[in-house]
């Protein structure tokens, strides 16, 4: 026998709210320690062991990984070089563009919340959002593999 349509109680809806504001501290808490890490070895990258202070693909492959000079990228935006930062690592303006959207967006949804019935849509685009970033991601890392042959 099936059972009729259940609507999603308000203690079920409470759950998806509360799980969504948890999220939204996860991920602004990664965002902030990706953000400040490479800042900190900028920093102190003398403290750093020689192994964990150079990029991998650059040690393993021996060509540079997309992100290289995406630190020291945005140590050049600190300083408002944008000259600079453009010749480290051209994708550090995109990366902190989004980032600032990023934070923004985290911290309203965090400071004031959804109703209720929008959370399911908001849940939904911040999905697709972040997928369809990551598959650019995936793409852009792809094409500059590819280039290492070309």
């Amino acid at each position: 026998m099936k059972k009729a349509h259940q609507h999603p109680s308000p203690r079920n809806s409470g759950n998806r709210a509360r799980r969504y504001r948890s999220a939204n501290w996860a991920a602004l808490g990664i965002m902030s320690y990706c953000l400040a890490l490479p800042l900190l070895l900028l920093r102190f990258h003398e403290y750093v062991p020689e192994p964990f202070g150079r990029c991998a693909s650059l040690r393993v492959f021996g060509h540079p990984c997309p992100l290289c000079g995406v630190s020291r990228a945005l140590a050049c935006l600190l300083r408002g070089d944008l000259r600079g930062a453009w010749i480290m690592n051209p994708l550090a303006f995109p990366i902190t563009g989004l980032a600032a959207v990023e934070a923004l967006y985290r911290a309203y949804a965090l400071a004031f919340g959804f109703r209720e019935e929008r959370l399911p849509t908001v849940m939904r685009w911040d999905v697709r959002a972040h997928v369809g970033l990551g598959i650019a991601y995936f793409a852009y890392s792809a094409l500059f593999v590819l280039s290492w042959w070309v």
